[in-house]
């Protein structure tokens, strides 16, 4: 290969000088097998590696710091870092660098650079436990399928399917020995309107629930703060063996909508009342979501926000009622999906990890007295 890069040469030489001043005026320097590869146009890291190994203790002590800056930059080395790296590169050969200054450049780093210096990557995690990466090669978002409503007449209510909404996130880390991570999606619901109208002998009456009600939300009702849906698990455990890093690639879905078959389905009565002599006329829902995709280490109460996106649902269902048939009909309007990398100072609200969740608040339908009623003309507090 090519000599070593004039300008990384001038570097360690500088290091070598300050380590001693007097370097190469009076006698033959043990560093000089070193020297020689350096200037070298047949030079290779492996070739350097064994010199470097050959030295004496007191010299490679001497020159610690010159050697350090010299395994991170020398091309060919499994610790090469190129100028593309130059901040990490920076880092590294320096004797005081903190893991959160190192920590703060892994963040930043992009998958295609990761995956380029994958070896370096590893060597700096077996040297050090405190410093991870995880990267996102890729985020989808998107909605699929239809809404519908229809009517269950043996029961005597209606329900409703609404679209579904999805987030992939396909990721890329390396991870420290002796480690766990876990890494998925964190969701809450940032507002929610429920406005159901009944008609009673030609007169409206509505039962509402406000919104704004900025509260965690989990399909299955009890995953918090990691978000499950189904038998499906969105958060995945990353684990390094004992003498070795770990580097994998997974890919992370959220699947979300609000489904009559689901954890979270929807079933509402048509008659409400005391007497159950009012009948739904309309359901008007809105309710809008935050999710974070994030990682943290096992047990740790401190999460990186990987990105951020925020949906919603926004739909009406109408009623007909024609004797003894009714009819149900679903209308959705276009809700945007709102993507975003979160900023390194961002932090997940209170609620996202303690809860309560929206559904503990939402009792559509009330058993009483051998008999189904919703509650009429009423708000009900979520407080």
């Amino acid at each position: 290969m090519a000599k070593y890069p004039k300008a990384e040469f001038d570097v360690f030489m500088s290091r070598v000088r300050t380590a001693n001043p007097t370097f190469g005026r009076f006698q033959k320097s043990t560093l000089s097998p070193v020297l020689a590869i350096l200037e070298s146009d047949s030079g290779s890291a492996s070739n350097l590696e064994k010199a470097v190994a050959a030295l004496p203790e007191e010299t490679r002590s001497k020159y610690r710091e010159a050697l350090r800056y010299l395994k991170w930059t020398y091309p060919g080395s499994d610790r090469y870092l190129g100028s593309d790296a130059e901040t990490l590169r920076s880092l590294l050969t320096s004797a005081t660098a903190g893991a959160q200054a190192i920590q703060t450049v892994l963040d930043a780093m992009s998958v295609p650079t990761a995956r380029k210096y994958e070896s370096a990557l590893k060597k700096l995690m077996s040297d050090r436990s405190d410093v991870y990466y995880v990267g996102v090669e890729s985020f989808d978002t998107r909605f699929t399928g239809t809404s519908v409503a229809g009517t269950d007449t043996v029961n005597d209510r209606i329900w409703y399917t609404s679209r579904h909404f999805h987030a992939t996130a396909v990721t890329y880390s390396v991870v420290p020995a002796n480690t766990q991570f876990e890494i998925g999606f964190i969701q809450i619901c940032s507002a929610k309107t429920l406005d159901h109208r009944y008609l009673n002998d030609g007169l409206e009456t509505r039962w509402q629930m406000p919104g704004g009600y900025p509260k965690s939300d989990s399909s299955d009702e009890s995953n918090i703060p990691w978000y499950h849906v189904g038998n499906g698990v969105f958060c995945s455990n990353l684990t390094a063996a004992r003498n070795h890093t770990l580097q994998q690639q997974e890919t992370f879905e959220l699947d979300d909508n609000f489904n009559n078959n689901s954890a979270r389905r929807r079933l509402y009565y048509l008659k409400g009342g005391s007497n159950q002599s009012s009948l739904l006329k309309s359901i008007v829902r809105k309710q809008s979501f935050v999710a974070w995709f994030a990682v943290r280490r096992k047990n740790s109460t401190a999460y990186r926000l990987l990105r951020r996106v925020e949906y919603g649902f926004d739909f009406r269902v109408a009623v007909q009622h024609f004797g003894n048939q009714t009819i149900a009909s679903m209308e959705e309007a276009n809700v945007p999906i709102v993507e975003s990398v979160p900023n390194a100072a961002d932090a997940l609200p209170a609620e996202a990890l303690s809860g309560p969740i929206t559904n503990d608040g939402e009792q559509l339908g009330v058993f009483l007295n051998g008999a189904w009623f919703c509650p009429i003309n009423q708000t009900i507090s979520l407080a």
